[in-house]
This record gives C-alpha cells, sequence and structure tokens, in this order.
C-alpha cells in the first residue's frame, strides 16, 4: 500500500470512529436541552399575526401583540394557559386561554 492510500485509510477511519461517538454526545446534550425546557415556567414574548384575504396581494390586517404564557399542568390539551395584549397598550387584555377557555 502506498504511503498517501495508508494515510487517508486512517483519516478516514479516525472521522469514521469519532462521527459513531458523537450521536452518544448528542444524544445526551439533546436529554439536558430538553430538561432544561421543561424546566421553563413563564414566558413572555412578542407576536404578529397578519390577516389575508384570498388573492390580495397585502394582509388586511397585522396585528401586533405582547403575550405571556405559562405552564399549566392541569391543561392536557396544551399544557399551557396564556394571555395577550395589544403591544401598543399592554394594559387592555385581547384574549386569554385558561386551560378551559379561550375568550
Amino acid at each position: 500500500m502506498r504511503r498517501i492510500d495508508y494515510l487517508i485509510t486512517v483519516v478516514v477511519s479516525i472521522v469514521f470512529a469519532t462521527s459513531c461517538t458523537q450521536s452518544k454526545e448528542n444524544k445526551d446534550y439533546l436529554k439536558s436541552v430538553l430538561n432544561n425546557i421543561e424546566q421553563v415556567k413563564s414566558a413572555s414574548y412578542y407576536s404578529t399575526t397578519e390577516g389575508w384575504v384570498p388573492g390580495d396581494t397585502a394582509a388586511s390586517a397585522i396585528t401586533h401583540l405582547f403575550v405571556h404564557e405559562y405552564d399549566n399542568p392541569s391543561d392536557t390539551t396544551i399544557g399551557a394557559s396564556f394571555v395577550d395584549f395589544l403591544e401598543s397598550d399592554t394594559t387592555l387584555l385581547r384574549s386569554y386561554y385558561d386551560g378551559n377557555m379561550r375568550a
């Protein structure tokens, strides 16, 4: 075997061996990420919704919202409850979901 062929074989073998061990590390990493996500009890974020009429080339309505979502283990459908407000005035409740009803 020529020296270059031997070198290529060794490099490919090392790459193959290290790629096989990464899947276990990736699974462990993903498990830790999932565990961290499950520790989150609430989140606040901004959301934009758009209303479109079929055939139009521009949205007929654009709404910017501020949403507060929190963990609700008693809700077996979503597992969370939320309230949302208009971004421009966060004192006016726009809608909510408490596990039983969305209003």
